[in-house]
């Protein structure tokens, strides 16, 4: 939250990574991206009627990814 918060005084690409994991927290695979920034974020409604799991969704946008090898 403290990176999409300092979006609100202007963009700055940085580099993030993503990772895939089983149920038991094992790595399966990961990516490192390069420029990127958020395009859309969406949060949960709260509705108190609906015993629904809040969810939240993250939209980004980057400019490749890194030549990094990631261990």
């Amino acid at each position: 939250m403290a990176w999409l918060a300092s979006m609100t005084s202007g963009v700055k690409q940085s580099t993030g990574s993503i990772t895939a994991m089983t149920a038991g927290l094992q790595r399966v695979a990961q990516w490192k991206l390069t420029g990127v920034i958020p395009v859309k974020w969406s949060g949960p409604g709260m509705n108190l009627d609906s015993p629904k799991v809040a969810m939240e969704t993250l939209e980004i946008a980057h400019h490749g990814f890194s030549a990094e090898r990631v261990s």
